[in-house]
């Protein structure tokens, strides 16, 4: 049977007092899922969500039999949040323990919807980005001018879906919609759309 961990006897690092602060908090357990300002990874961020939903969900109020997060500001990663079970949940957090010591992962449908979104910001901030960097730099025109020249039949070559708004003449107003459901690798799928670009400009010289 794991060992639960009580407030009173953790710390985040070998230089940090245990139990720091909270004085009515010291004999609640320390639910072992931790983010920092420094990490927002899919796996982090649901392994910390799932955790307080199996406990019931932080209340909006002081509550005794209810988990707690808080948040420390710390000189290592700027600031950590865990969260704190009351000794009444003692079950749920032994089963969330043998859970993690188990697989890594709480529910590993929620990562993966996660690690998804994740992957579509990446490539709407990134791809934007790259895309236009290089199509200025052949071109040495507006990006959203090139992508606007880019056909039907040259994106479905590729197995692309592409939208393009052109709200302005700058590359700030120029966003890039990707449609998509097989996205796994988002550098693969600006590498994809540089291709088909980089073949329009040299047809266009």
């Amino acid at each position: 049977m794991p060992e639960l961990m009580r407030y009173r006897d953790w710390r985040p690092t070998a230089f940090d007092a245990p139990g720091l602060a909270l004085p009515n908090r010291q004999d609640w357990f320390v639910v072992p899922v931790i983010r920092t300002r420094d990490d927002g990874e899919p796996i982090t961020e649901s392994n910390f969500a799932v955790a307080l939903a199996m406990l019931g969900g932080e209340s909006q109020e002081e509550d005794d039999d209810k988990p707690e997060v808080h948040r420390f500001n710390h000189w290592g990663p700027g600031w950590f949040e865990i969260v704190l079970a009351p000794p009444s949940l003692e079950v749920k957090v032994r089963e969330i323990v043998e859970a993690l010591e188990t697989y890594p992962l709480l529910d590993e449908t929620d990562v993966g919807q996660r690690e998804y979104a994740a992957s579509i910001e990446s490539i709407e901030l990134y791809g934007c980005e790259v895309i236009a960097r290089e199509v200025e730099i052949a071109r040495d025109a507006p990006a959203f001018e090139v992508l606007r020249e880019l056909t039907i039949d040259d994106l479905d070559a590729a197995d692309i879906e592409l939208e393009v708004e052109c709200a302005g003449t700058s590359n700030e107003s120029m966003r890039v919609i990707y449609k998509a459901s097989d996205i796994t690798e988002p550098r693969d799928y600006i590498a994809r759309l540089l291709r088909i670009i980089r073949k329009r400009l040299r047809s266009a010289a």
